[in-house]
């Protein structure tokens, strides 16, 4: 059993050697006959060794071994011109093959792919994460303040995980006292440093006691759209 086995794993690789060198030995092997050379079949001589010698008739119409004699006639001239191009072909494409296998060209251009699907799939997942405006707010860290020079305290989060989000650029600031309805009446404020992450300060000169509006518009790193808000302090004395 054993043995049969082995003889048909060996026949079966036979055949599919057989198939795949089928292509590259074919077309340098054998040529077409030309239509001239196929008419001429009918002429040709009794004596050919592939006749048999009882053949009555003259014509290889009728002859049995008619297949026989068209193959070795195609076999007996092949073309070199076409052999010499399906070889080199063949070879030329072998030989890029190896090269680019040894120089580690394939290896790292499927690293490179599997890099660059990896950074545009991050980068989808940032987007997603951090793609509205609206998820960022400024809140006073303290809603009451002296009047005087006073330091103002605004906190710049990311509302979906309450993460401070530093390094924003505030480019609008206004404060007024439209909470108690003096829109008009507006007072000086200027951005100060601060040290403490997503925390932005400000010093600005409260003049009266009462309400105090605090419109800041920022811009985050990253995004587009603008931060609008607008806080609601007291003054007190």
């Amino acid at each position: 059993m054993n043995l049969r086995r082995v003889i048909g794993r060996l026949l079966a690789v036979f055949v599919i050697a057989g198939l795949v060198a089928a292509p590259l030995v074919t077309p340098a092997a054998a040529k077409r006959l030309p239509a001239s050379e196929m008419s001429d079949m009918s002429a040709m001589p009794g004596d050919m060794p592939c006749c048999p010698d009882g053949q009555k008739n003259k014509s290889c119409q009728d002859c049995p071994l008619l297949a026989m004699c068209m193959l070795t006639v195609a076999q007996a001239d092949p073309s070199p011109t076409n052999g010499i191009q399906v070889s080199f072909q063949t070879h030329r494409l072998f030989f890029a093959l190896d090269d680019l296998i040894a120089d580690g060209l394939i290896y790292t251009y499927t690293r490179a792919l599997q890099a660059a699907l990896i950074g545009i799939a991050m980068t989808g997942s940032a987007t997603l994460a951090r793609a509205d405006i609206k998820d960022y707010e400024f809140q006073l860290v303290d809603k009451t303040v002296k009047t005087g020079d006073a330091i103002i305290s605004v906190r710049l989060i990311h509302k979906p995980d309450g993460k401070p989000v530093s390094d924003a650029v505030i480019f609008a600031k206004r404060l007024d006292m439209a909470p108690d309805g003096m829109e008009t009446m507006k007072t000086t404020i200027e951005a100060m440093p601060s040290t403490e992450p997503g925390v932005y300060k400000f010093k600005a000169a409260v003049t009266m006691q009462g309400g105090w509006q605090l419109s800041l518009g920022a811009k985050v790193q990253g995004e587009t759209g603008t931060v609008e808000n607008k806080l609601v302090l007291k003054a007190t004395p």
